[in-house]
């Protein structure tokens, strides 16, 4: 269940939303990367982040997830280049 709630919030790119969940959920979950995630969401505002989604897998009792979160870059004028 944590997975797929976490799985969802990644391709929804509402990464904040993890700092909802309940301390004695995440306790039995036993996630390692909540809180990296949370730092991130809070380093990279979610209007100005990226997220490719590339896998979810359970090789054994655990699952992994791999995602690309990048920071939109917004010029907000032009950048015109001179060749001389």
């Amino acid at each position: 269940m944590f997975d797929e709630e976490v799985v969802s919030m990644i391709k929804q790119n509402q990464l904040e939303k993890m700092v909802d969940f309940d301390t004695d959920f995440v306790e039995a979950a036993k996630p390692d990367g909540i809180w990296q995630t949370l730092i991130l969401a809070g380093a990279i505002p979610q209007k100005r982040r990226r997220i490719e989604f590339l896998s979810y897998e359970t090789p054994t009792y655990f699952g992994l997830i791999c995602a690309i979160i990048s920071k939109n870059f917004v010029i907000k004028r032009p950048i015109y280049w001179s060749f001389l």
